[in-house]
């Protein structure tokens, strides 16, 4: 069952990723200085942008001097201009390679995962996060997958700041909430 879950997944995100008006939106893009600051970022440093899709807040995230690599269940997920290694990743199923970061980046990522396999791919990012991360969700429904054709539902785990903040308490010892992103957003610090 899991490997089906994984593999519909990436052909929905593999078609999602064809279409560049949705590549268009990058929601990282207005908090990369924020989470580099707080997150208390040092040039030399490293980072995992978890979900990276277009990779435009990766690739900013490289010009601030951090060594980034991108994770994404897409292939075709990345701009063609960005230099940033993506590294095609189902996030709840992630292959012993030994890749970690010392921070971990993740906007608008968590409510795309099937409820089932949220616990796992959390767990996933704090095991390969050394010092913190910056971690922001949607708290709605997608406008964009009833667009598709099909129609698809994008955000498969929709939940109040107050549960989101419970899930990522289950495996950070200390999350703290952050002003960003906006009435449909929340957005914590886990350390």
């Amino acid at each position: 069952m899991s490997d089906l879950i994984k593999e519909t997944e990436r052909t929905k995100y593999e078609t999602v990723w064809a279409d560049r008006g949705y590549a268009a939106q990058a929601d990282g893009d207005p908090v990369v200085d924020l989470a580099f600051n707080i997150m208390g970022c040092v040039h030399g440093e490293s980072l995992i942008d978890w979900g990276c899709g277009c990779g435009r807040p990766a690739a900013k995230f490289q010009r601030l001097g951090l060594s980034v690599v991108g994770f994404d269940i897409a292939y075709n997920c990345m701009d063609k201009d960005v230099g940033v290694p993506l590294l095609i990743r189902c996030l709840w199923d992630l292959p012993n390679d030994g890749v970690a970061a010392d921070y971990a980046f993740c906007t608008d990522v968590l409510e795309h995962i099937p409820p089932e396999k949220l616990g796992l791919v959390i767990a996933n990012m704090r095991a390969r996060t050394h010092k913190a991360a910056f971690i922001q969700v949607c708290t709605v429904l997608d406008t964009s997958g009833p667009k598709m054709s099909p129609p698809q539902r994008l955000h498969l785990s929709v939940f109040p700041t107050s549960v989101w903040e419970q899930k990522l308490l289950a495996v950070w010892p200390a999350v703290k909430p952050v002003k960003a992103g906006g009435k449909v957003r929340s957005a914590f610090l886990c350390r």
